[in-house]
């Protein structure tokens, strides 16, 4: 599968990503977890940009397949794991 997503759930059509929000770029104005280094700042931009466009062109392969993604983020697993129980019930329930 592309990216081989982190959970699968054939019999919902649904695959689960769980995405550090560090190495995936999870908006910074949101999230104090997706820092940038101070050093060699070129060499992580690049290496973070080439991330997020891998991230995209998997999910939108994987939902060309037929799959619906979620995306879980690191720090919403940390602050709210009741909210992200939600949309993961909210995204197996619409498969039924």
């Amino acid at each position: 599968m592309p990216g081989t997503p982190d959970i699968v759930l054939p019999k919902y059509g649904a695959v689960v990503e769980v995405r550090g929000c560090f190495w995936h770029r999870h908006e910074a104005a949101r999230c104090r977890i997706a820092t940038v280094p101070a050093s060699n700042v070129e060499f992580w931009a690049e290496k973070f940009a080439r991330n997020v466009e891998r991230d995209r062109r998997n999910a939108a392969k994987l939902r060309r397949q037929g799959w619906r993604v979620l995306v879980v983020w690191e720090c919403d697993v940390r602050k709210d794991i009741d909210k992200v129980a939600d949309r993961l019930e909210r995204l197996l329930g619409a498969a039924g």
